[in-house]
């Protein structure tokens, strides 16, 4: 189509060619005089740039319909992940409440008319109650989230829990003739305070166990028995005696030159990147590079290598 125009235009030129030297002069041109170039009828319909073509539309859909499949199915995958952690949880809850239940009941039916000096019947019928509840409540929580009701109740029954096993072995302590006439429920609740005392032994067990090896690491640490294990470049720190004895200058006291900037030696600290000031404390390494003392005590102490050409303090030059 425009290609069409300037044909005519060119056709045209020659016989309008006096009109346009009277414009070049100052005249008037009358438009009036050219033909106007007439655009097809179906000019208006036709765009003349494709700005979305069929082809990026499909790729960007199929692009799309890709994410959203690798989407859906890392979701189905972790979906399923999760479903068999809950199950674990829920069979191990399962396999921890229930014979406990399931015992107390028993006993608490064979042996509810035979007498006890001590109470014990009492918390024993506390403890399974407490039991049933935290049954219930964990059994919810596996299948919709927790709430702050849920966590408050759950609360509540620890606390009833805990005071039911003080009572238990009050009762148990002060016992005389329970063993003779309710072998039974004397014997249920030293099962279950023996459970619940190796419970807390174990609990303090590691407990003591992981101080104790905290404190003996720290020790050698102190007494730099680690400094020699590990891997290299973690364990090389270089001790508080060796750092101080390297020689501390002032920035104003060394002269920088060519050579010494090339070396790495210039007017910046190559671990904090600040340039030196006049009166700057560095501290000197004995392959010659400088360093601020802060900044370099602090890596020295992590590894004894000079930042820059990684030559350890400690060797000969």
């Amino acid at each position: 189509m425009l290609k069409t125009c300037e044909t005519q235009a060119d056709m045209l030129k020659p016989q309008y060619s006096s009109e346009l030297e009277d414009l070049e002069l100052g005249g008037k041109l009358d438009f009036a005089h050219f033909p106007i170039c007439e655009l097809p009828s179906n000019a208006d319909e036709q765009p003349l740039v494709d700005e979305h073509p069929s082809g990026l539309h499909e790729s960007v859909e199929e692009e799309e319909e890709e994410e959203e499949g690798w989407r859906l199915g890392m979701e189905h995958n972790i979906d399923e992940e999760l479903s068999q952690v809950e199950c674990a949880r829920s069979w191990c809850i399962s396999v921890y409440y229930i014979p406990r239940i399931v015992a107390m009941a028993m006993v608490l039916m064979v042996d509810r008319a035979k007498p006890c000096d001590q109470p014990l019947w009492v918390a024993v019928l506390v403890l399974m109650a407490v039991d049933v509840g935290k049954l219930a409540i964990r059994k919810v929580s596996h299948e919709v989230p927790a709430s702050t009701e849920r966590k408050r109740a759950m609360l509540m029954l620890e606390i009833v829990h805990l005071n039911a096993l003080v009572m238990v072995l009050i009762c148990f302590w002060r016992t005389r003739t329970c063993s003779e006439t309710s072998p039974n429920l004397w014997g249920l609740v030293l099962a279950l305070l023996l459970m619940h005392l190796s419970l807390l032994a174990l609990c303090s067990l590691f407990l003591i166990c992981g101080c104790v090896l905290l404190s003996m690491a720290t020790l050698l640490r102190y007494f730099g028995v680690l400094d020699n294990f590990g891997p290299p470049g973690l364990s090389e720190a270089a001790s508080a005696e060796m750092i101080d004895s390297l020689p501390v200058v002032r920035y104003e006291q060394i002269d920088v030159h060519t050579e010494d900037e090339e070396e790495g030696n210039g007017s910046m600290c190559a671990i904090c990147l600040d340039g030196f000031q006049c009166h700057d404390e560095l501290r000197q390494l004995p392959c010659q590079h400088q360093f601020h003392v802060s900044c370099v005590d602090d890596w020295l102490r992590i590894n004894k290598k000079c930042p820059l050409c990684k030559r350890d303090i400690d060797q000969p030059l």
